[in-house]
């Protein structure tokens, strides 16, 4: 039996992940797509860029949803 694996962009769980070594740690991804935002956003320095908080009336518009 295949072991599933989160992608470590999106989280999204897979059996058959697409594997990349970045500074001698192997990272997995469910796709291409994660694959390329994730070198991006290495690229980019974001990776390590603190989560944006929502202000009031955005949150208040995505929990009316």
């Amino acid at each position: 039996m295949v072991e599933k694996v989160k992608c470590e962009l999106c989280g999204r769980e897979t059996n058959y992940p697409i594997k990349k070594e970045f500074d001698g740690r192997i990272v997995n991804f469910c796709c291409h797509g994660c694959l390329g935002v994730f070198e991006l956003d290495r690229e980019e320095n974001l990776l390590n860029q603190p989560p944006v908080e929502q202000d009031d009336k955005k949150k208040d518009i995505q929990d009316k949803k």
